[in-house]
């Protein structure tokens, strides 16, 4: 399951992506995975993991960083690092780190000291929203643990800045769907795919997973029609389609001179004409407001 063929996407940032995983496999280093939600940063992490023989790969401990304290990670990595010497003289694992730019301060440190331990080898590879440029320039990041983790380091773009790849994914996951279903669609119809392509896909390949299982559960055809895309698509290309409405600008005196004259037209209108009641009820004297009225024109 976990192949570098299923890495799919011929645009040149997957391509890219692609050969930086291939690297990750061939030389055994840790990797750094940067992408967003739903971007496909665990089959990537998992992939580089298993490499070409998944038989042969060795035990894999997936950590999610953002439920661990530095306490909790010890006795985590201790504990598997026991039972592996239980059965085998060398402690060798690989540690998959999802979200290792949520990991708490103190468990930074705690990770970089487990990762020196004598007669333990543990390989990294760790997922992350940030690329590491931007996680070392943060106030408190344990740069020694950064440097150790972006061995290789993975950058995986968004689905809205590949959408030449969307066609190829979007085949791919209806090809799952029939295995799993038991349908035999054989695809998308043009428009349908134009729509798929145009959508930014907030949660990335999740999303499109998703929409595509919703397509194929309304298909009625052997193609799967625009109309059987989610509904959702349809309104974002609406909305896309509208005139945008240029924003005026704000001239502040211009505005401030427009609210006081609305105040002192209800304060007047409330007081029937009678200045001394507006100004009292203005909290201004009465000389004041004669002198804002006669600005304003509102004699």
């Amino acid at each position: 399951y976990y192949r570098l063929e299923q890495v799919i996407g011929e645009s040149p940032a997957m391509q890219r992506a692609r050969n930086q995983v291939a690297a990750a496999m061939a030389s055994g280093c840790g990797a750094f995975i940067v992408g967003e939600e739903g971007s496909g940063r665990e089959h990537l992490a998992r992939t580089i993991h298993y490499g070409d023989d998944a038989q042969a790969a060795p035990p894999l401990l997936p950590i999610a960083c953002p439920l661990f304290d530095a306490e909790l990670l010890q006795a985590t990595v201790t504990s598997f690092a026991s039972r592996i010497r239980e059965e085998n003289a060398q402690v060798s694992f690989s540690l998959l780190l999802f979200d290792c730019d949520q990991l708490p301060e103190e468990a930074q440190h705690e990770l970089l000291g487990l990762l020196t331990l004598p007669r333990i080898n543990i390989r990294t590879i760790a997922t992350a929203t940030h690329p590491l440029e931007t996680l070392l320039e943060r106030p408190g990041a344990c740069t020694h643990l950064l440097h150790a983790l972006g061995t290789i380091e993975v950058l995986l773009p968004p689905l809205r800045e590949r959408p030449e790849d969307i066609p190829h994914l979007a085949q791919h996951f209806l090809e799952a769907n029939n295995m799993g279903t038991g349908k035999q669609l054989s695809g998308f119809a043009v428009d349908a795919l134009a729509r798929l392509s145009a959508y930014s896909w907030p949660s990335n390949l999740d999303d499109l997973e998703d929409a595509v299982q919703e397509a194929c559960r309304g298909a009625d055809g052997p193609l799967i029609a625009r109309s059987d895309l989610p509904e959702r698509l349809e309104y974002s290309a609406q909305a896309n389609a509208l005139p945008r409405l240029e924003e005026e600008a704000i001239v502040l005196d211009t505005l401030l001179a427009d609210v006081e004259r609305e105040v002192l037209q209800r304060a007047l209108r409330a007081a029937k004409g009678n200045k001394a009641q507006a100004a009292r009820s203005l909290g201004i004297s009465r000389a004041r407001l004669h002198r804002r009225v006669e600005h304003f024109g509102l004699e």
